[in-house]
């Protein structure tokens, strides 16, 4: 920055400098061709002078018979011209800049001459018809003409060398100010950029030096083994994952780049909204220091050392944060942080004699703390289940992290959960002080493990019917093709031969035709939905805006009026929510009361995990024992007769939303209408979406 600032004030410092150097030599020529110029303007009136003498003298030789009329008029000829050629130079020196303010006077004396040339002219003409002339009357002339001329000389000669003397002023001033601008460049200009230049290149090279020692630093965090240190983006996105991070966490740099820091905080700390205040605390002071609970891949739980840094750029933009996390889970843990934490804690030491134990460890058995603490055993308190833990507590006594999934039943209730402890050896100058065991019930992530691998099950049923259903809608075209061609040809071969019955049967046939064509194809744009679909930034405002263009004659014909609020943009498949909101403002113009325009009004919630659309009709309503057959495909409430369609509108609805993480519904009362409402997952991004 400051070798461009410098670039450019140098470049117009030596360009001013430059064109006043160029103007002073300019002046100084002007000078002097001024000076040659008025030179050769004295030197020509001086000849003016030199030539009426030479005309005085002439006409006294002619009339003494010494020169002949021809030689008097050849000077008189070149006088005349020589008059001529001066008035013609005062008129150019005049128009000359810097010219001094005397030319026109002179211009006008030497017009003013002008008798002179009558005399001598009339002498000329006199001499050839007389043969005689008044040489008085041409001395007497010629004496008022040198007169003139010896006037003018030396005040030309004056004010000549007065507008030299101003030309060389202005030569001398622009030469001091030639001087003044150098200077002020060298002294405010040329030397401060050259010294901030200096400091440039220093600072520079200090700024290499540090982000050298930055690169080491990174390098070293990231071969880290026994620390998590993982970059984050402003909204805390992973973008980078170390092997400490791969260690302590349990994913895998594949897995977790690109998700949200989130995912390691348990569900109370997630409710509180504990991430998003570490990351305004880091925003805001610089940094942002913590103990907690933190989760692993698995779901189990352990106690981390974090520290976060807010990273920001030169100017001061914050860019992203650095996060640095220690498993800490081997200490002692403080009680009052203990008691906080949903899982259970107890600290036994080498003689299995509990030490400590939290709330919910106590709860579990249904003790008190006096009943368990420096009282209780573990082989008493576990009972039956000893002998099931017992590798586990024995390889923890000798210095050993274990972890391992265990059903444990609840004595106070006999409920039995599927939980996932951990042991962590306490030691100390290499010597094994007890262990602290940390029980977690994973009931629940077992409970959503199995309903995941029942919807990836149910997800692959799914599309094998879709594919089933394309490839069968698809093959029955061609059948129906031939039975509808076959009938054509029947009609066209034997056309005047059917009558009665047999013609009635082609017809029905034909008509049957058609109509299954035109389920089949229905059912084959079902099977398509979401097939190509493209993830895309989508705004609901566009496409509803898009929907109502295409529908405006029938938004005409029937009167509608339509009113919707401001819609949101969000993640989703652009073309299929064209077709849903175009199918449910159809029906909701479709079935409208007789002789009633309809009137429509769409709307939008955000919730935390959605959007929630709802489109609500004055219309003939629905009954509520019918909420849910009509999203199934090809159930109709009303015959073709009535109002016509194939009853599949609703089931592609049913299949967008569903598409979109989201689900339909609705809400009706008969004779007064409709309010079907959809929700939109929020950034919900399969591997196998296509995006944008």
């Amino acid at each position: 920055m400051y070798v461009k600032s410098m670039k450019k004030r140098v470049l117009a410092g030596a360009l001013v400098t430059i064109a006043l150097l160029v103007l002073n030599q300019l002046l100084i020529q002007y000078s002097l061709h001024e000076q040659k110029n008025g030179l050769a303007f004295l030197n020509k009136l001086g000849r003016q002078h030199m030539l009426s003498e030479r005309i005085a003298t002439g006409f006294y030789e002619t009339s003494k018979g010494e020169a002949s009329i021809g030689e008097l008029e050849k000077v008189v000829r070149e006088w005349e011209t020589s008059q001529a050629a001066l008035l013609s130079e005062i008129t150019a020196l005049k128009d000359l800049p810097l010219s001094y303010s005397g030319w026109d006077k002179l211009e006008a004396e030497i017009k003013a001459m002008a008798p002179y040339f009558a005399v001598v002219n009339d002498e000329i003409a006199s001499y050839k018809n007389t043969n005689e002339v008044n040489p008085r009357r041409i001395a007497v002339s010629q004496h008022d003409f040198a007169a003139k001329l010896d006037r003018l000389l030396p005040a030309f000669a004056t004010a000549f060398n007065k507008n030299v003397t101003r030309i060389v002023i202005v030569e001398v001033l622009l030469a001091t100010c030639t001087f003044v601008i150098i200077f002020i460049a060298l002294r405010y200009i040329y030397f401060p950029q050259a010294r901030r230049l200096e400091q440039s290149v220093t600072d520079l090279e200090r700024q290499e030096q540090e982000l050298e020692m930055s690169k080491s630093l990174y390098n070293t965090l990231q071969s880290l083994q026994d620390y998590a240190f993982i970059l984050l983006n402003p909204q805390g996105i992973i973008r980078t994952w170390n092997p400490g991070a791969e260690k302590i966490k349990g994913y895998a740099a594949e897995e977790i780049i690109g998700k949200s820091f989130e995912v390691f905080y348990t569900d109370k700390d997630m409710l509180r909204g504990r991430p998003s205040e570490l990351l305004a605390t880091a925003a805001k002071q610089g940094t942002a220091k913590e103990e907690g609970w933190r989760k692993r891949k698995d779901g189990s739980l352990f106690w981390a050392n974090v520290l976060i840094a807010a990273i920001r750029d030169k100017d001061g933009n914050l860019v992203g944060f650095s996060k640095l996390t220690g498993d800490i889970s081997s200490h002692k843990i403080p009680a009052e942080m203990a008691d906080k934490v949903p899982v259970l804690l107890a600290y036994w030491d080498m003689t299995l004699k509990c030490r400590y134990a939290n709330k919910h460890y106590l709860d579990w058995f249904g003790k008190r703390p006096e009943e368990v603490i420096n009282k209780a055993s573990l082989p008493d308190l576990l009972g039956p289940i000893y002998e099931q833990n017992y590798q586990y507590i024995n390889a923890a006594l000798k210095g050993r992290a274990q972890e391992f999934e265990i059903d444990l039943v609840r004595p106070s209730s006999g409920e039995k959960f599927r939980c996932l402890a951990n042991y962590y050896p306490d030691v100390e100058d290499g010597e094994v002080k007890g262990f602290i065991a940390q029980v977690a019930d994973i009931s629940h992530l077992k409970q959503l493990e199995a309903e995941r691998l029942e919807r990836a099950r149910l997800e692959a049923k799914n599309t094998e019917l879709e594919s089933f259903a394309y490839i069968a809608s698809h093959d029955l075209q061609e059948p129906l093709r031939t039975i509808s061609n076959y009938i054509q040809i029947i009609k066209e071969d034997h056309g005047d031969k059917l009558e009665g019955s047999i013609l009635d049967y082609c017809n029905f046939i034909e008509g049957a035709t058609k109509r299954m064509k035109e389920l089949v194809r229905v059912l084959l744009d079902h099977s398509r939905i979401g097939k190509d679909r493209k993830l895309a930034l989508c705004n609901a405002e566009s496409i509803v805006t898009d929907v109502l263009g295409d529908m405006n004659e029938l938004i005409t014909t029937t009167g509608a009026t339509i009113h919707h609020e401001k819609l949101p943009t969000f993640l989703g498949f652009e073309t299929e929510l064209r077709q849903l909101f175009q199918n449910l403002l159809s029906n909701a113009i479709k079935f409208r009361k007789p002789g009633l325009p309809p009137s429509i009004n769409i709307s939008c919630e955000e919730n935390k995990e959605n959007y929630c659309f709802s489109i609500s009709d004055n219309g003939i309503g629905i009954e509520e024992r019918h909420y849910q057959r009509i999203f199934q495909i090809f159930q109709r409430l009303h015959g073709p007769q009535k109002y016509e369609g194939h009853g599949i509108g609703l089931a592609n609805c049913q299949k967008i939303a569903e598409l979109h993480g989201g689900k339909i519904w609705v809400k009706s009362e008969v004779g007064v209408g409709s309010v079907f409402s959809f929700t939109i997952e929020k950034f919900r991004i399969k591997s196998n979406d296509k995006q944008a």
